[in-house]
């Protein structure tokens, strides 16, 4: 068994949403597109509000890709997120990689930019959401049950399994990654208004 750190990323390790940050730095690239599909967008959303189908909404908000070059991503993962970084994330990091821990990067956004974030910041693993080559959701979206089920997939490939009393998760969202913190004893919810037994509160700035 290994002791495991496992980390959402959004409002985890950034102080706000990935995809918003790349919308608004890269959507003029869309022109005319943008406003549209920002109209798109947001009727998937109520719709979303009914069915509690998110996967509708997060395929029109992966179409900014279509407009985006490899050169574009690299910039926004290298150049633009990491001034979004919370400092006690970072350093955090540095802490479990000395401790040995083997660092998992679990997140709703998309794997196309999400794994070179994981490069960046050491991570042994990312897993996101899933896009196909005409960047089309693959799968479900990456999120609460969904996280699990990929956390257990990346343990049977690896053969691999998670020290529980040893390992921490760390998460902004209770409601949304409580399935994922009980992989762990330590749980640890950041720049939450959320208390409950069992998690510890970290104020991250």
């Amino acid at each position: 068994m290994k002791k495991f750190a496992i980390f959402d990323f959004d409002k985890t390790i950034t102080d706000r949403d990935s995809i918003k940050i790349l919308w608004q730095n890269y959507g003029k690239k869309m022109g005319v597109h943008f406003l549209l599909q920002g109209i798109s967008i947001g009727i998937s959303f109520i719709g979303y509000k009914f069915t509690g189908d998110f996967n509708p909404t997060k395929n029109k908000m992966a179409k900014i890709f279509d407009y985006l070059t490899e050169e574009d991503i690299d910039e926004f993962v290298n150049e633009v997120l990491p001034k979004y970084y919370y400092k006690d994330a970072l350093e955090e990091l540095e802490e479990l990689k000395k401790d040995g821990f083997e660092l998992l990067l679990v997140s709703a956004s998309y794997e196309n930019y999400m794994k070179k974030v994981g490069d960046n910041l050491g991570f042994d693993f990312v897993i996101g959401t899933r896009l196909g080559r005409l960047n089309e959701l693959i799968g479900n979206n990456n999120r609460r049950e969904e996280k699990v089920a990929r956390i257990e997939s990346y343990l049977e490939n690896t053969n691999e399994a998670i020290d529980y009393d040893n390992s921490r998760s760390y998460s902004d969202s209770y409601r949304d990654d409580k399935y994922m913190m009980e992989l762990t004893a330590n749980r640890y919810l950041i720049n939450s208004n959320v208390r409950e037994e069992g998690f510890r509160n970290l104020v991250w700035k």
